[in-house]
């Protein structure tokens, strides 16, 4: 019986080879998050639940993410929540995992940046590129936002650093070195303006 649902993952992970191809990516610049965007918004992630999608040829074990829409910063969320999905999960004794996805757990909160939102395998804006995290800035101090695997923002005019493989709270860095919050906000709509939304080719 184990066999037979390893085999069975197996097949699955094999007809995802090009979602494996993709968690090797180039860390975008500020200006190309921005632009490969449909939608940006800052939201607190509601529900998280796995289960077997239906789309495509074949069953998949998908995870669908619901989000508490706080602000839009780009395009237009249809409510005052969203659900994702993403390819990956567990159900039952069935578990599949991509490396480079990013994961989710009720409370998170953080900047999103949506490349497609009918999209089946990762919805960001190259995979954890495109969540920021949203992290208490300590002692009364003002909110400020950290990447996926909780290194600092710098600055929003260089080109990101890979992400690390391992990332945690017991990582984030220091709140005086990373941007505040709402100057990464400010830049978003900034740069939005300015940068013309992108073209999806049909699904």
């Amino acid at each position: 019986m184990v066999m037979m649902k390893l085999l069975r993952l197996a097949l699955m992970i094999a007809c995802l080879a090009g979602a494996a191809r993709a968690t090797t990516v180039i860390p975008p610049t500020f200006d190309e998050l921005v632009r490969e965007s449909e939608l940006i918004f800052r939201g607190r992630v509601t529900a998280v639940k796995s289960g077997w999608s239906q789309a495509g040829e074949k069953p998949r074990i998908a995870t669908w993410v619901t989000f508490a829409v706080e602000r839009t910063l780009r395009g237009t969320a249809p409510e005052s929540s969203i659900t994702l999905e993403f390819v990956g999960g567990t159900v039952g004794e069935h578990r599949l995992e991509v490396a480079g996805w990013p994961s989710f757990e009720v409370g998170d909160r953080g900047v999103f940046f949506v490349e497609n939102r009918q999209a089946r395998m990762c919805p960001l804006v190259r995979l954890r590129h495109g969540r920021y995290r949203v992290v208490d800035g300590g002692s009364g101090a003002a909110e400020r936002v950290v990447r996926d695997d909780y290194t600092a923002v710098e600055a929003t005019n260089d080109r990101a650093q890979p992400m690390a493989e391992q990332s945690g709270p017991a990582r984030a860095a220091s709140a005086v070195t990373t941007v505040g919050l709402v100057e990464f906000e400010a830049r978003i709509s900034s740069r939005s303006v300015a940068l013309p939304r992108p073209q999806l080719a049909p699904r």
